[in-house]
Formats: structure tokens, sequence, C-alpha cells
């Protein structure tokens, strides 16, 4: 007969793991969840009643046990020994996060964030810019629009507030005007090449 590997299980006591085995057999779950409620792991419970940890898992699903989070389940890990990881730092939000940059961050697509943690989430600085510069809140459908195109450039004399579908008329103007520019440098530069 095979050995158990002890350093996976925590001390529990055999006639819990025997009854465990006998339960699983008869497919009630709730010697599992004692197992598994004491500390085992998945694994470890699966070691102890010679099954697999996904056949335990879905057998303490039936019974209805809320599963143990990743961050429990590391914690509960590095309590018993098995692991050379600290502890997780308690999370939060805005400044009492491990990853608080400042409440400021440009997006993928270009824009400046800033934390506002009456809404525990980022707005865009050009809202928040334009909107203390006049005095009143952005009208619903309207978005702000960078006169110079850079949207890193927040100046209030750079923004003006426009309805969305102008907006959207605007920056295709502008794609448009610059494939025109584009294309009339690479003309210029064939000509010049022909002569």
């Amino acid at each position: 007969m095979e050995t158990e590997n002890t350093s996976l299980l925590p001390t529990s006591p055999p006639s819990l793991v025997a009854a465990a085995s006998v339960n699983f057999i008869g497919g009630s779950g709730s010697s599992l969840m004692e197992l598994y409620e004491s500390g085992m792991s998945l694994r470890a419970v699966g070691e102890a009643v010679g099954c697999s940890s996904v056949t335990v898992w879905n057998r303490l699903k039936q019974a209805g046990v809320t599963p143990r989070s990743c961050r429990e389940a590391v914690e509960l890990t590095i309590l018993r020994g098995n692991h050379n990881r600290k502890p997780f730092p308690p999370q939060g939000f805005g400044e009492e996060n491990n990853n608080w940059r400042g409440g400021r961050y440009v997006s993928r697509g270009g824009y400046c964030l800033i934390y506002q943690p009456d809404k525990q989430g980022y707005t865009p600085e050009h809202r928040l810019v334009w909107e203390e510069a006049n005095g009143r809140r952005l009208p619903d459908g309207w978005v702000v629009h960078h006169l110079n195109g850079v949207r890193t450039d927040n100046r209030p004399e750079n923004l003006v507030a426009m309805s969305r579908s102008k907006h959207g008329r605007i920056e295709l103007g502008e794609a448009y005007k610059n494939k025109i520019r584009e294309l009339e440098e690479k003309i210029k530069a064939l000509e010049a090449d022909r002569v």
C-alpha cells in the first residue's frame, strides 16, 4: 500500500479521515467538508480519501461549500509552512492600495486619468479641467475635445466641449485631412523622382 505524503496533510484525527473515506463512497460530502474546513487543501483531502482534488471539489460544491479564495489558500499554505512566500498585505482603495501611483496615470488611449475617491474610480482629467474652468458639469451626450489633438494637454484653453456627433465629424475630417496631406507628399516625391 502507498504511504501518504504527510507534508501536505495538517494533523487531522484518523477517525475523521476514515469517516471521510466512508462518506466519499456514500456520496454525502459532509466529512469531506469537515476535512476541507479544518484547513486541508483539496489535494490533501483527495489524497486522504483516495480520489482526485477535482472529485473532492465537485462533492464540496454539491454540499454547498463556498471555496477559499486564492488569497486565503496561499495564506493557509504559508501558515502550514509549506511555502516560502510572505502573506499578502491587506489591500484597499486609493492610497491604501499597494499599487497606488499617486492617483494619476495615462491610459492606453493616451488620456490622463485622475483617481476620484468619492467614485472609487478614475475620471478623465480633461473632463475635470473643463468642468472646473466652466463652473458646470459636462452635459450628457457631450465630450471634451483637445483642440491641438494632444490628449495629455489638458490646459483649459486647449479644451472645448461639443456634442458627440459633432466631435465624430471633426475627428473624421482631421483623419481625411491628414491622409490627403500624406498622399500629396507622396505625389510630390514621385514627381521629384521623375524629373
